[in-house]
């Protein structure tokens, strides 16, 4: 009714077709969808869909784009405004990926807007500037951050290539894209990665009472008169409230933390993600004070990304020390230092011959073009052999 509502103005005999599901809506009338309600909703979407509630794209109008998202859908909403008023051009909404669906709103907001720009590419890009609207910019947030995630910076090169302006509004004015990103058959398709039961309630609260971190700090807010903090108990759970969002904190017990992790890491919604992105995952819900070394211990111990996840680079060879030399001049190490500004002469390297036990420079420092180094190297070797020592060992660090 919120999204039908928000287009009134623009279906005929709107307070009629939506009389029955107007009703519905009384505080002191039971809710029976029957067959008028039923008949009103099938009207409502039909009026929706027809004209002169859509109308067709003009590239010279003023365009906007209205996008919301809530836990498990986005909404967008394409307009034009035809000098009267703004006119929908079509309504999109979409199941917020599993693989998003831990994601902060921030995130999730940032996620609507590319899958509208994604939906509506031919429409918008290359186009004057439109306006993006929103109830949370999430672009001023982004672009004031020093680092951001691999998917956050894909994602802002993609936004890059677009011609608008950001417009926030309070989240009540949103109520178009609101009511799309609330599809209940969205909601059916939602997953939750950890569910609070009362066992593990009764399992963090000893936990709690326990742990050397928290002991003294629980006692204290369960008191009949808690001191002022950032922390928190609600329904038996420790929470730190950090950057306007609370955080469960999560106490030192290994068999609480290892089914934290197993949910984080092994389940079908976590897909064995990698360290850093598990890491990440889980700093958004929880305060946890070992974070970094638990989560790495345990996907390196993890079977399934052990066999899974081919390694991306060779095995490391052992280390060999050098043996030390009796006397000097038995031992001689070469490396090929560059390129440098290539000078006057044609020179951008520099051999440099060190002996290995008095580790001091043989001679002196060789200016020498970097293309040639190979070759005046390995001249340099058989004429110390000759000169010097027949038993003479040479060290070449190639590069």
């Amino acid at each position: 009714m919120g999204l039908a509502g928000y287009y009134q103005r623009f279906i005929t005999g709107y307070s009629r077709i939506a009389a029955p599901m107007t009703r519905l809506q009384l505080p002191k009338v039971p809710f029976v969808f029957d067959d008028d309600a039923r008949r009103s909703f099938q009207a409502l979407k039909t009026a929706m869909l027809m004209t002169p509630v859509l109308s067709i794209y003009d590239p010279t109008l003023p365009t906007r784009v209205t996008t919301d998202a809530s836990g498990y859908g986005i909404g967008a909403v394409l307009e034009q405004h035809d000098d009267d008023d703004w006119h929908p051009v079509e309504y999109f909404s979409h199941k917020v990926p599993p693989i998003n669906s831990l994601d902060d709103a921030r995130k999730k907001d940032l996620l609507a807007f590319v899958m509208a720009l994604k939906r509506w590419r031919h429409f918008l890009l290359g186009r004057r500037r439109f306006t993006w609207i929103t109830d949370n910019n999430p672009l001023t947030y982004y672009k004031t951050q020093d680092t951001v995630s691999s998917t956050i910076r894909r994602w802002m090169y993609f936004i890059d290539r677009f011609d608008f302006t950001p417009k926030h509004v309070p989240g009540l004015s949103n109520r178009a894209a609101d009511a799309l990103s609330r599809r209940p058959d969205l909601c059916a398709m939602t997953h939750h990665a950890f569910t609070f039961d009362e066992e593990l309630q009764r399992h963090f609260i000893r936990a709690y009472q326990s742990d050397p971190d928290f002991d003294t700090l629980y006692a204290q807010l369960s008191s009949d008169h808690p001191s002022a903090s950032h922390y928190r108990i609600a329904d038996g759970y420790l929470l730190l409230h950090s950057r306007g969002k609370d955080l469960l904190c999560i106490p030192g017990d290994r068999r609480l933390q290892t089914r934290l992790l197993g949910e984080y890491h092994d389940s079908r919604l976590a897909s064995h993600f990698g360290v850093n992105r598990t890491i990440a995952r889980l700093r958004q819900r929880f305060r946890w004070s070992d974070l970094i070394t638990d989560v790495t211990r345990y996907c390196d111990s993890c079977e399934v990304c052990r066999r899974s996840k081919p390694r991306n680079r060779n095995p490391y060879g052992k280390l060999h020390p050098m043996p030390i030399q009796r006397e000097p001049g038995l031992s001689i190490a070469m490396d090929i230092t560059g390129p440098f500004p290539r000078g006057r002469l044609g020179h951008d390297g520099i051999l440099t011959v060190v002996d290995q036990l008095r580790k001091e420079v043989l001679g002196r420092l060789a200016p020498m073009p970097m293309r040639l180094t190979c070759v005046l190297s390995r001249q340099y070797c058989e004429l110390a052999f000759f000169q010097f020592s027949i038993n003479m060992d040479f060290h070449h660090v190639a590069g």
